[in-house]
């Protein structure tokens, strides 16, 4: 499937500039940077969502624009404080990077204020939404239920509550649009999509999750092992065999797949065709990771076969 449209090329460069204007000369190199690390095509749900349900509410088209930007602020503030909690940067960096957030906070909620000043219903769903955020990263830190299939409901929801945050945009819209009923049908799309992507972003990184030390839901799923340092190498090898055996995680895709297909349910009821379209784009793109996955796998085994019993693989 082609790929969601994003947002037009002048909306991205009014962005840019629009960022550059507002956080202190002192940090320009690294904000470019981080900038440039979240700018499309990467990251299109967060830049192009709060256009997208602008669009479908009515929302005066110059309050969109406002919200892409408070978005994209909220994106850089949110992926600063989870690089700060995986602890790869150097100490230096962090320092940097900490100060950094701290402009970022301040010029996200100025967004807000402009558009909504101190709208109580504003308000009260921002801090709920980043509460939800807090709790959901606190919880990625921790041990994860031994297997997958031992998740709970409320489990799953917090794996999607790392994205807590998208739904900001989505108060605010609802609210500039005196359509507040839209709110729950919603944030019912996005807690369905989030839950997906984050599993889906779990099967990427499972490698690098579990190198680090890191609760990996791809990992619960394959390895149904305490995710400890001395299971390290048993879960690897668990996921591997997983992988190798031709099922790629088959009913781990299809609890991804279900998820979707709810959400883009939903969002076609609700007549979000552009949503939906993304929707069905990230179906798509677990489809093509997970063919991937057994094939990368497969190709790894014959080589390391090839390699220890020559002419055999």
């Amino acid at each position: 499937m082609v790929a969601p449209p994003c947002l037009p090329a002048n909306e991205i460069a009014a962005v840019h500039a629009r960022w550059r204007a507002d956080l202190p000369p002192l940090f320009a190199a690294d904000a470019d940077a981080l900038l440039a690390r979240i700018s499309p095509p990467r990251w299109a749900l967060e830049w192009s969502l709060p256009r997208w349900l602008g669009d479908a509410l009515s929302v005066e088209p110059a309050h969109s624009s406002e919200l892409v930007l408070a978005n994209v602020y909220g994106l850089a503030y949110i992926r600063i404080q989870d690089d700060l909690l995986d602890g790869d940067a150097p100490p230096a960096e962090r320092v940097t990077a900490g100060r950094l957030s701290d402009a970022l906070y301040p010029a996200w909620l100025a967004v807000y204020r402009r558009l909504l000043g101190s709208e109580p219903a504003f308000w009260a769903r921002f801090e709920q939404y980043l509460a939800q955020w807090r709790q959901a990263t606190l919880a990625s830190t921790q041990p994860m239920p031994t297997s997958l299939r031992a998740f709970t409901a409320a489990d799953f929801a917090t794996l999607g509550q790392r994205g807590a945050p998208l739904k900001v945009c989505a108060a605010a819209a609802c609210i500039l649009a005196q359509r507040q009923e839209w709110l729950p049908p919603i944030e019912a799309i996005l807690d369905e999509l989030l839950v997906a992507a984050v599993l889906l972003d779990h099967a990427v990184d499972w490698r690098a999750d579990l190198a680090a030390g890191r609760a990996n839901a791809f990992v619960a799923y394959a390895a149904a092992q305490p995710q400890t340092g001395a299971r390290r190498g048993a879960n690897r090898l668990a996921v591997l065999n997983e992988l190798a055996a031709g099922a790629t995680g088959r009913p781990y895709f299809a609890l991804i797949h279900s998820r979707l297909a709810v959400a883009a349910g939903q969002a076609e009821a609700l007549g979000l065709m552009a949503l939906a379209h993304y929707i069905a784009w990230l179906g798509g793109q677990a489809r093509t990771l997970s063919r991937n996955l057994s094939y990368t796998t497969r190709q790894w085994l014959r080589r390391a076969t090839s390699e220890l019993l020559p002419g055999v693989a």
